[in-house]
């Protein structure tokens, strides 16, 4: 693939700018969507004790209706975080200490680096996608996701699990080509995590595919 692709979405908030430094060494960037996601990487460990905020809230076996609901908006905003990244790697000049910071935080939304998406047509697992895009990028097609809505609410699997999907559409619009319905799956387990100096297990929402 020879061809850049930037993915965004309309009315997207995007984290303040953060860091003094940050804002000194970005400001010869172009774009402001740019500089400001990599203040987010930046950022990354405030932003990732943020984001746990809401797993960390909830220890019980079994969750209630409006617990369900809250993570299912937190899937959604990890599937809008990762099109951010996606975005970011898009850009061939970015530096490789950016890129592998970039790299690791997408790959923290899904269940693992093997965990199978489809971008445009094939499938592959993200740990290779993201370690490959935008290496060779040249000029920008306009790639635009949207639309993201619940499709399947989590329900109860195996293992004290709970799946569901997502649903969105994606298009190229600089080929005027028709949107193109995707499907994200999403997956809510227990993970053993560190506060300070204790562990605890809690609830965790990410991303187990797209097609």
């Amino acid at each position: 693939m020879n061809k850049r692709v930037d993915l965004h979405r309309s009315g997207r908030n995007y984290l303040p700018l953060l860091l003094v430094l940050g804002l000194l060494f970005f400001a010869a960037c172009a774009s402001t969507h740019r500089e400001r996601m990599l203040e987010e990487i930046a950022d990354a460990p405030l932003a990732e004790m943020e984001s746990e905020a809401l797993e960390a809230q909830f220890k019980a076996e079994r969750l209630s209706d409006d617990e369900l609901k809250a993570f299912e908006s937190r899937a959604i905003q990890k599937l809008e975080d990762f099109s951010d990244y996606v975005n970011l790697l898009a850009d061939s000049t970015l530096d490789s200490v950016f890129r592998q910071q970039a790299v690791r935080q997408a790959l923290l939304l899904f269940v693992n680096e093997e965990t199978e998406i489809r971008m445009f047509t094939d499938k592959e697992k993200v740990g290779s996608f993201l370690q490959s895009f935008g290496k060779e990028q040249q000029t920008s097609e306009g790639y635009v996701i949207q639309g993201i809505q619940v499709q399947s609410p989590l329900q109860p699997a195996a293992d004290r699990t709970y799946q569901g999907a997502l649903s969105f559409h994606q298009q190229l619009a600089a080929h005027n080509e028709a949107a193109v319905s995707r499907q994200a799956h999403i997956l809510l387990r227990k993970v053993r995590k560190s506060f300070g100096e204790r562990e605890e297990w809690v609830w965790e929402v990410l991303i187990a595919g797209i097609e």
